[in-house]
C-alpha cells in the first residue's frame, strides 16, 4: 500500500500532456500490433495452403482437404467451420485456386473473417 501511494505521488510531477502523449503512443503501438499479429496469421494460413497438395497432382483429395483443415485449425487464433470450408473447396474445383478464392476475404476490408452467403468460414480472433 505504501509503494502504492509513493508512486502516486511520483506522478504529480508528471505533466497531464505527457501522461496523454503516451497513452496516444501506446494506443498507436497496440494498432500496430495487432496489425502484425493478423498478417502473421494470414501469412500462417497461406503457408498451410502453398503445402495442402502432398502429392503434387494440383487436386486436393479428401485426405489433403482434411490435412489443411486440421493445419489451419492449429493456427492460434483462428476459428473454422470445418463443413463449410471443406464443402467449399470441393464446390470450387478442389485446388490450391479454389481455397484462395475463399481465402481472399481475408484481404478485404474486415481481414478478421471470411463470410460466404452469410457465413463465416474462417475467422481471426
Amino acid at each position: 500500500m505504501k509503494s502504492a501511494y509513493e508512486d502516486c505521488q511520483k506522478m504529480d510531477k508528471i505533466s497531464l500532456s505527457m501522461l496523454e502523449r503516451q497513452l496516444a503512443t501506446s494506443k498507436k503501438s497496440l494498432q500496430q500490433m495487432e496489425i502484425n499479429r493478423t498478417n502473421e496469421i494470414v501469412d500462417n494460413i497461406f503457408d498451410v495452403i502453398i503445402h495442402a497438395d502432398q502429392d503434387e497432382n494440383y487436386t486436393l483429395e479428401d485426405g489433403e482437404i482434411e490435412t489443411l483443415i486440421e493445419k489451419i485449425e492449429g493456427i492460434m487464433g483462428v476459428e473454422i467451420a470445418d463443413g463449410l470450408l471443406k464443402q467449399k473447396i470441393i464446390e470450387n474445383g478442389r485446388d490450391i485456386d479454389s481455397i484462395m478464392m475463399i481465402i481472399k476475404g481475408l484481404l478485404d476490408d474486415d481481414p478478421t473473417t471470411v463470410v460466404e452467403d452469410g457465413e463465416a468460414i474462417i475467422r481471426i480472433q
